[in-house]
This record gives C-alpha cells, structure tokens and sequence, in this order.
C-alpha cells in the first residue's frame, strides 16, 4: 500500500485533444478495509476509486519508432503490477509511484484527461 504522504507534488492533466494543461494538487487517501483500494481525489468534480490492476504477462515489449529508428523496450509486469490501480467508473489506469518528496501519479484519468507530475524549479 501506498501511504499518504505530507509531502506536495504539483501535478498537471492534459486534455487528450489538445495541448492545454491544468495543474490539479490531488489529495490519496487509503482505505480503511486493508485490501489496497485507494480514493484519490483530483479535483471536486473527480474523485478515483483505486482498485489494484493485474498484468497477466512476465513481460512486456514496448517498441518505438522515430527518425532514428526502433527502440524495444521490455517491461517485467510482476514489478509493474506493484504499482499500477485502475477505477472501473471511469476508465483510469495509473501508476502511483512513491519518491522521497511524495507520491508520483502517472497516466489516464478518463477519456478526456491524462495526468502527470509538472516538474517546476524551485523559487530561488
């Protein structure tokens, strides 16, 4: 499980079709039954019930294409499965990570957004 932490981690969501962004500072709470569900609350109209996902495959290949060429990167899903939630209402897939200054969330919110850290400097 993934605990909350006191830490601030100031996230953006992207609208799928088009360039835009909303910072959103989304708040992880745990469930109280013990069984790894999490609430994560993004905004007040959006609001994830986080269940844990499976990966059914050892692993998984990533392939990319540029200019440059193919690039096949491999995936080991037991170690993504530590990570990965999923709430059914609204289509999400996430990857919450833990990092030293907080929780990391990555990925597909819903059919219209994506979420990701927004990486700012420091104010100096």
């Amino acid at each position: 499980m993934i605990p909350d932490c006191p830490a601030i981690i100031i996230f953006s969501v992207y609208m799928i079709n088009c360039n835009s962004a909303n910072f959103v500072y989304p708040r992880l709470l745990e469930s109280r039954d013990g069984n790894g569900d999490l609430v994560l609350n993004i905004r007040k109209d959006l609001t994830l019930y986080l269940e844990k996902s499976t990966i059914l495959a050892e692993s998984i290949y990533l392939d990319s294409s540029t200019a440059a060429g193919t690039h096949r990167t491999v995936l080991k899903g037991q170690e993504m499965e530590t990570s990965l939630y999923h709430d059914k209402k609204h289509q999400s897939s996430l990857i919450l990570t833990r990092r030293i200054n907080g929780i990391e969330v990555r990925g597909i919110l819903n059919h219209e957004f994506t979420i990701t850290p927004a990486f700012v400097s420091e104010r100096s």
